[in-house]
């Protein structure tokens, strides 16, 4: 089953009854992502710019529809980058004009995204 087919057919679930909880950690093209859920909103910590963009890169295209399977499970989840937030997707974003091109389930934090990746190229 391909990617695609997988999240089609989970959008048409009826996912509202799920919870989710988690204190996970991930091993992904040799570094560490953190994915932890202290409240009812889970929070996915990428340790780099670097592999934010590899990860969008790869897997971008799916962004959308991962946003609206979210929604329908009236989920939220946050996206970090080195601990500064810079995305929320689900059922509780609000997308500002970039965000809009993407989906209507995602939020971009603009000026927190211009900080995480200038802080990348000033590390650099």
């Amino acid at each position: 089953m391909s990617v695609a087919a997988l999240l089609e057919a989970m959008a048409a679930a009826d996912l509202t009854s799920l919870d989710v909880e988690a204190d996970l950690t991930l091993r992904v093209d040799g570094e560490t992502v953190r994915v932890r859920s202290r409240t009812d909103k889970p929070l996915v910590d990428l340790p780099s710019t670097d592999l934010a963009l590899a990860l969008a890169r790869r897997g971008g295209q799916y962004l959308p529809e991962v946003a609206s399977v979210l929604a329908a499970a009236d989920l939220t989840v946050g996206i970090a980058i080195d601990g500064t937030g810079v995305a929320i997707l689900g059922a509780e974003a609000e997308p500002g004009v970039l965000a809009r091109r993407i989906g209507p389930h995602v939020e971009i934090r603009d000026g927190k995204l211009a900080r995480a990746l200038l802080d990348a190229v000033l590390d650099q």
